[in-house]
């Protein structure tokens, strides 16, 4: 059987296992039940991505706290948002 992995991928870690059905399961140690899955090792990264992004947003503004790894991505996330409705 295969053992989980980590990857570190902007400023975050990710758990991936593999699935019964083939793929890919991961989540994300620092943010309880943030978790996705892909076809392939690719989607299910993209994927955990588009989750991470939307859980972080919801969290920071809901005024919880983030994980101090995810901060970076955090920031990132929240420049861009500026950029977007300052019309940049």
């Amino acid at each position: 059987m295969n053992e989980p992995f980590q990857v570190i991928y902007r400023w975050a870690t990710f758990q991936f296992s593999h699935a019964a059905d083939g793929g890919y399961d991961v989540d994300v140690p620092a943010i309880s039940n943030c978790f996705s899955s892909g076809a392939t090792f690719e989607e299910a990264l993209d994927n955990i991505l588009g989750t991470l992004m939307a859980r972080l947003l919801q969290d920071y503004r809901s005024g919880m706290a983030i994980a101090e790894e995810l901060l970076p991505l955090l920031d990132t996330l929240v420049e861009a948002g500026k950029t977007q409705y300052d019309g940049g």
